[in-house]
């Protein structure tokens, strides 16, 4: 079998709002007693929650029970054991992890434990009437550890800096993952982290208040460990489970900019007051910090590094009296500009918009029976969204977007009757948009068509390992076969589906054209939302092609593929 270098998390893709209409056509506290509540069952399961490296038992770390009907959770006692009892007959899994106050540890499933990069789904439980299962064991393993040393350019220790642990997964952008100051020695540590590669990156905070310094001003752009300016130079590090590994860095002086402006309202007045939240575009954290808009409707950001940049504006409409209080989509007003600093910038202009209004139609490929339902889910086209998300109202087979300011993309379902609807497209005067994120504005109402069929696609099969046995857990993971589709945010052609207890699995409502399909470990608890271009373009060597077509169900047998980390 050819075996798939390849370091992998899956997950699935978020949505937006949405509001439904008819058309004629880590785990939480438990409760005070979670062992008191009535569950109505007289089955019983029963573990110990350990350090796997040492055995220990961990007092008061906080087990999780899921299952078709129960969601509950308790703490361990003094020896690491706990017990949920007046269980129903049914299929649970086990969480646990070391509780909110106690670091060092990460969480773990029964059956399961953590892969790299994240909590693998846990072995199914599968309890009888009345049984009463007992060493239902979990063992946590250690988290790995990063910590270092910053300096100034003079190699003098810098305080109060921001260091952040940004992680590559799944051939993904990198993420933060979590996030640290220095003391007064320069050091910081970055505890709780997963085993993967990593790169470090410090963001001093910009200080944009406060007088204007004379003369020429400097301060410090982001760095990288050792202390270079760009990602792609940074050290990688690769952390295995309970390791520790050490990265200083030293900043950089840059000159810095101070950046003027006004905001000025939809009527065209100044806004008096609001916020303005900066974003450097080209830092992977998406790091972001804020000033406020002042009575007049100006703003003042100061020491900015040179970089690429957007301003945010938000402003609340001024509720006339006597009047309730709108939705947000409604009373809020948001502006945005790009800007690239290189220099001191005045007269930025920031003009902000309530939002378009936008209608459309809803097509059916068939009647939807009496009491069907149309749902219409505006999406934010990008992972980080700052401009709130549009509503949808329906009123038939029409419906109205409101508060519309960026790109989005369109979803939504339909249901009723014994067959399941699926989205088909979404057309802009007769133009395929599905998957093009879309600025819409006033003059496309008219012209929007979300088109619903009822005779899409479906593609099922079982999983075996290299054994030849079924797998039993697994994810399988179908994306579009042209290349163009694994740069898009959110793609259509895009979808996940876990694998069954008897090895099996199944997607319907895809959409039709040409696919590729593969079965891979079960990585559920790490999402990185969208896989990256070079990731899925590794998949296309191994996985199998499949075409859809319309009102077809295609049967596809899989071998899951083994990922080995380099």
């Amino acid at each position: 079998m050819r075996t798939l270098l390849i370091w992998l998390l899956l997950g699935g893709l978020t949505g937006g709002q949405a509001i439904v209409g008819q058309v004629s056509g880590l785990p939480q506290a438990p409760p005070r007693d979670a062992r008191a509540q009535p569950q109505g069952g007289t089955g019983s399961i029963q573990g110990r929650v350990t350090a796997s490296d040492t055995g220990v038992p961990l007092r008061r770390a906080l087990v999780n029970l899921m299952g078709q009907q129960q969601a509950r959770a308790v703490y361990t006692d003094d020896e690491g054991r706990y017990t949920f009892t007046r269980l129903p007959a049914g299929t649970y899994t086990i969480l646990a992890n070391s509780g909110t106050h106690r670091a060092g540890y990460q969480p773990s499933s029964y059956g399961g434990g953590t892969g790299a990069g994240g909590l693998t789904r846990g072995k199914p439980i599968e309890l009888a009437d009345g049984q009463k299962l007992e060493n239902i064991d979990v063992a946590l393993p250690r988290t790995a550890v990063i910590a270092g040393r910053v300096t100034d350019a003079a190699g003098e220790p810098a305080s109060r800096v921001q260091v952040q642990a940004l992680m590559f997964r799944g051939g993904g952008e990198p993420s933060m993952i979590n996030t640290a100051s220095t003391n007064d020695l320069g050091e910081y540590r970055l505890f709780n982290l997963m085993p993967g590669d990593y790169v470090i990156m410090t963001g001093p905070p910009i200080n944009t208040g406060g007088p204007e310094i004379e003369g020429e001003a400097t301060g410090f752009a982001s760095s990288y460990s050792p202390g270079v300016p760009a990602i792609a130079d940074a050290a990688r590090i690769r952390l295995g489970r309970g390791t520790q590994a050490s990265a200083d860095i030293r900043l950089f002086e840059t000159r810095v900019y101070t950046v003027s402006g006004v905001v000025m309202t939809s009527s065209g007045e100044p806004a008096r007051g609001g916020s303005i939240s900066v974003m450097a575009t080209d830092s992977p954290s998406g790091s972001m910090f804020g000033t406020g808009v002042s009575g007049t409707g100006t703003f003042t950001l100061r020491n900015l590094p040179p970089g690429a940049y957007e301003l945010i504006s938000r402003h609340q409409v001024p509720r006339a009296p006597g009047v309730a209080t709108p939705p947000a989509s409604l009373s809020e007003e948001f502006g945005r500009a790009r800007i690239d600093v290189a220099g001191n910038m005045e007269h930025v202009l920031i003009a902000m918009t309530t939002g378009a209004v936008v209608t459309g139609e809803v097509i059916l490929d068939e009647p939807l029976p009496a009491g069907g339902r149309v749902n219409i889910v505006p999406t934010p086209a990008g992972m980080r969204n700052f401009m709130g998300v549009p509503t949808a109202e329906m009123s038939g087979a029409q419906f109205t977007l409101r508060g519309v300011f960026g790109p989005i993309l369109l979803r939504g379902n339909a249901s009723g009757g014994p067959a399941p609807w699926a989205l088909k497209a979404v057309l802009l005067r007769g133009k395929d948009i599905t998957d093009e994120p879309t600025v819409f504005t006033a003059s496309d109402s008219g012209h929007l068509q979300v088109v619903f069929t009822s005779k899409a696609p479906s593609i099922n099969g079982s999983v075996t390992g290299d054994d030849g046995h079924p797998v039993l857990d697994g994810t399988v993971i179908i994306f579009g076969h042209d290349p163009k589709t694994w740069k898009q945010p959110r793609s259509s052609f895009s979808r996940t589906a876990g694998v069954g207890k008897d090895g099996k699995f199944f997607l319907r409502g895809l959409r039709e054209g040409r696919y590729y399909v593969a079965a891979v470990p079960p990585e559920v608890i790490a999402n990185i939302g969208q896989p990256s271009a070079e990731l899925l373009e590794s998949l296309s060597a191994v996985a199998t092609a499949v075409t859809l077509n319309d009102g077809e169900t295609r049967a596809v047998d899989l071998r899951v593929l083994r990922f080995d980390r380099q």
